[in-house]
């Protein structure tokens, strides 16, 4: 076992940390290998009695410009050496990038309770109280390549009982090129709160206030909108072709719907399945960008829509759908920051997402009203569509293409009869909901 107690002034602390970094970035530009690809790191946090403890488990070998006692080809070589080394490396790599407050109060610097040295098959981080145990066992007697071990260290945050809140402001994700993280909560009524994330993540809280939840996904849905260039151009696509205002509103009102159902469903229930179904069903979403382009160009009308009442309802649910699912499945990790509030953070997002689609919408709209009134002589109002439509339809064409060399070139895996199940439930669900939603807009929004 290697064990300590210390406390370093946040100055000379603060200083190391700084300097890690610009030497990390040097490294980078020398010798990117030095820098390991992908790192994964363990956190549990819990309040105890003389404050709050964090426990962290990382890979040692991204714990860099560390002077490491070895022999022979690489074996780390026990004894007080190491032990001094390892307190470097808590107090620079793990207490340097971690800020920890609590009742909206900062904790100040950690004491580095203990530090020791792990076997990578070791599974003594799985909970708290055994990685807690863990530190009280004695070392590793047999040989260990430097690289091959887990770092780990017991830190503990000096608080009063009142604790509060606890939050913490991680900045590991210098460690490796890819640096994911995995931190559970052990919070004061005795449940667990897991949350995971990749990068630096800002401020994560153990139980959030719903006030930050809703801005924090408010924030999120307004981000995803101005990325989401699938979306972006299909709502261009519904809005130059048709011209009444009512009919806009239902196409993008349809839209929109199957956004909201399928995000709600992938996210909150049902489940979305292997990764290689985001590229095929993104794949599925440049398809779709593709045929409300051709029905553009080519005049093609739904049915039971005629010239003057066009209608894109059907074609614009079913990409709603498809767009939700995506959005679905890269937001699979985000969902975990809402604590207990996953309906506020919900609704807060699509209220992000859906606010600006409108607001584009009417732009669009109003862009598409004054190239129209000022066409040259001689042109018809269609020049606008097609001209759009075949732009919109080449950088489409080109978004399938490359997902689907992405697709062929994924593990597939087979999918289970459960989850089949629970995608033919959300099927049937998802036309109900569209039969639903068409009599609305009969009944409230009719063309004259």
């Amino acid at each position: 076992m290697y064990k300590t107690v210390t406390h370093r002034s946040s100055s000379r602390r603060q200083t190391r940390f700084a300097t890690a970094i610009l030497l990390a970035s040097l490294v980078v530009t020398v010798g990117a290998h030095e820098i390991p690809h992908d790192v994964s790191i363990v956190a549990h946090v819990a309040p105890q009695p003389d404050g709050v403890h964090v426990l962290v488990r990382a890979p040692f070998e991204a714990m860099r410009d560390i002077e490491l006692p070895l022999e022979g080809p690489g074996y780390l070589r026990f004894g007080a050496d190491l032990d001094a080394a390892l307190i470097d490396a808590a107090e620079l790599w793990i207490a340097g990038g971690l800020t920890l407050s609590a009742g909206g109060r900062s904790l100040g610097d950690p004491d580095i309770r203990a530090t020791r040295i792990s076997l990578p098959s070791d599974r003594s981080f799985d909970s708290f109280d055994a990685a807690t145990a863990h530190f009280e066992t004695t070392g590793i007697a047999s040989e260990l390549l430097w690289h091959q071990a887990l770092f780990e260290t017991h830190l503990v945050y000096p608080a009063n009982a009142e604790i509060g809140t606890i939050e913490l402001v991680p900045a590991w994700a210098h460690l490796g090129v890819r640096t994911r993280t995995a931190v559970t909560f052990a919070l004061e009524d005795g449940s667990v709160r897991r949350v995971s994330f990749e990068g630096d993540p800002g401020t994560v809280a153990a139980d959030p206030a719903v006030t930050t939840v809703a801005a924090q996904f408010l924030a999120l849905g307004t981000n995803v909108f101005f990325a989401s260039w699938d979306h972006v151009l299909l709502v261009v696509c519904l809005v130059v072709a048709l011209g009444g205002v009512v009919v806009i509103i239902r196409s993008v009102v349809a839209l929109l719907g199957g956004f909201a159902l399928s995000l709600g469903g992938f996210s909150l229930a049902v489940d979305p399945g292997p990764l290689w179904m985001a590229v095929f069903v993104s794949a599925a979403v440049a398809v779709s960008l593709v045929i409300v382009c051709c029905m553009n160009v080519f005049a093609l009308r739904e049915r039971g829509a005629t010239k003057d009442r066009p209608d894109r309802s059907k074609v614009a649910y079913v990409a709603g759908l498809l767009q939700g699912y995506v959005v679905a499945q890269a937001l699979a990790a985000e969902w975990a920051f809402a604590g207990d509030h996953p309906g506020f953070a919900y609704f807060a997002f699509l209220s992000g997402f859906v606010i600006w689609s409108a607001i584009f919408a009417v732009v669009v709209s109003a862009v598409t009203g004054v190239l129209r009134s000022r066409r040259l002589p001689g042109s018809s109002d269609r020049a606008v569509v097609v001209i759009v439509s075949v732009l919109i339809a080449h950088t489409a064409w080109h978004w399938l293409l490359s997902r689907a060399d992405i697709l062929i070139a994924s593990d597939r895996t087979w999918l289970s009869i459960a989850f089949g199940l629970q995608w033919t439930t959300f099927g049937l669900v998802a036309v109900l909901v569209f039969f639903a939603l068409r009599f609305a807009l009969d009944r409230w929004m009719v063309v004259d």
